[in-house]
């Protein structure tokens, strides 16, 4: 069976935190007798609450797919994908831990129609790791993502699994199945010379500006800043007849929008895109707008920039305080901060009246990164490495760093992220003031707090009045156990709904 890749972005293991200490990470592991080959070492400390899934799909004629985590199609994982007659072709795509099943929306005799497809991990692999709390280095086999202590990533607790490791000591790909089929009626609409495929990443994340002094575990509302974003990469097909014509709209699209500042301690956020490289940048466009017109926020709101950070790029998005200012109109008369109070519980219980304006427009930065036109280069290895640098920064989503600035100067970023260079000394110095874990950036080692939490769906923040470990009750199983505990606990059924701002 011919096996026809969209992308391979995600081709190395995605992990919930890091296998082994940041010295380790510098150095090769030991390897295995008659390896001879240097191995893979994991990557990532980051606590993710999605995983690296996929789904092949084939068709009897030349068309177009898009995939979606909703059946009414409207959250995008994919978009435009071209599917080959009689090839199977694999699309991959970070989805969130709870959801199984993904739509495939198709173009067929009677419009545009959608079947449901379960989604798989993407593959079985070796993993040649030690665990914090072992001596020696192993071999691990598993799929999708692995975890420091997970005690379903060994051998022994995997079916199937191998008897012993490869000798290779590199990961393994199974055969591609043979796909699942589109229905009959599928129809070859839609697809013309110009074919591009769109790459999605979503979600929300939400900050505690407290950090380090305070221990927002426990009694903490994840408020302070919320943003949801979604990060876009097009990619144009290069076999397309007019690619020369059209390779224009190709790059990277971020979308960030501004949910809610529930603190007048958050003066800045940012976002460092570290899957993406300052040399393949040659255009950026920076736009803040309000609502879905396209209206120019005015003088003196909030503004965006972008700069970099060694090689990749940063998004800055200042002067958070304006929201909470009096000076906002779109905030509520009687509120003090930007969409996070109500007047007291016991009042939204029995009227739901909340001091969220809700009809007034979001805040939204709107970022477009440009690259050289691929058909000009030369080079064919160079624009191909171009491109998958776009894809790089919106799939794989452990590289999108993002964090918030206080108006003390403080820098935070998720449990895992590293601080900017620029922050790197002040976070050594408070971070050992306040014993952050060595192994892991702003995540405590007395009681394991972070700052930070990033959803990979539009999940809903809390008022002021409440507290996140309350209103998630399944929050704290996962974050203790490092995420091998109630992945879904973001669910909106798992969580407290009379602690939920009602107007998302």
């Amino acid at each position: 069976m011919k096996l026809k890749k969209t992308w391979t972005a995600l081709f190395s293991a995605c992990v919930l935190f890091a296998a082994c200490s940041q010295e380790e990470l510098t150095s090769s592991p030991p390897q295995p007798p008659g390896s001879g080959e240097t191995l893979e070492t994991v990557e990532d400390d980051v606590l993710r609450t999605d995983r690296d899934m996929s789904v092949a799909l084939k068709s009897a004629v030349k068309t177009q797919v898009s995939i979606f985590t909703d059946e009414n199609c409207t959250e995008p994982l994919v978009t435009n994908v071209a599917l080959s007659a009689g090839e199977t072709t694999e699309v991959s795509f970070p989805l969130a831990n709870h959801v199984e099943t993904v739509y495939v929306q198709y173009p067929s005799a009677s419009g545009k129609s959608v079947m449901s497809v379960k989604a798989v991990n993407k593959w079985w692999h070796w993993h040649w790791m030690k665990k914090p709390s072992e001596a020696e280095w192993k071999w691990y086999y598993h799929n999708g993502a692995c975890s420091a202590d997970d005690p379903n990533v060994g051998p022994a607790e995997q079916s199937p699994a191998p008897t012993e490791p490869p000798t290779g000591g590199g990961s393994e790909t199974p055969e591609p199945s043979a796909g699942t089929p589109l229905p009959e009626d599928a129809v070859a609409g839609y697809v013309t010379t110009d074919l591009y495929t769109s790459y999605h990443s979503t979600g929300v994340v939400m900050f505690d500006a407290g950090w380090p002094a305070n221990s927002p575990l426990q009694t903490g509302d994840y408020n302070d800043l919320v943003l949801d974003y979604d990060i876009e990469a097009n990619a144009l097909d290069a076999s397309a007849e007019d690619f020369a014509a059209q390779d224009w709209r190709e790059g990277l699209k971020v979308v960030l929008h501004v949910r809610a500042v529930g603190s007048k301690d958050v003066a800045e956020a940012g976002l460092k895109l570290e899957g993406l490289n300052r040399a393949d940048i040659k255009h950026v466009e920076v736009a803040v707008t309000r609502g879905n017109s396209g209206e120019a926020a005015p003088e003196g709101t909030i503004s965006a920039t972008v700069g970099y950070d060694g090689d990749a790029p940063v998004i800055r998005i200042a002067n958070l305080q304006w929201l909470t200012s009096s000076a906002n109109p779109d905030k509520h008369a009687l509120a003090t901060l930007y969409n996070t109070e109500r007047e007291s519980k016991a009042q939204w219980l029995e009227d739901d009246s909340d001091l969220i304006s809700h009809g007034a427009d979001l805040y939204t930065v709107t970022v477009n990164f440009k690259g050289e036109l691929r058909s000009t280069m030369a080079d064919a290895s160079a624009a191909q490495q171009q491109i998958d640098t776009y894809i790089n920064a919106a799939t794989q989503t452990t590289k999108q760093n993002f964090f918030i600035v206080t108006t003390t100067g403080k820098e935070i970023h998720l449990a895992g992220y590293a601080p900017l260079t620029t922050y790197a000394a002040a976070y050594q110095v408070l971070g050992t003031t306040a014993e952050m874990r060595p192994d892991m950036t702003y995540r405590s080692d007395n009681g394991g707090d972070v700052w930070g939490v990033k959803l990979p769906v539009l999940t809903k923040h809390i008022y002021e009045d409440a507290r996140f470990s309350e209103t998630y009750p399944a929050f704290l199983d996962w974050l203790t156990t490092d995420g091998r505990q109630a992945a879904s606990w973001y669910l909106p059924e798992q969580a407290d709904g009379t602690n939920l701002v009602k107007w998302w």
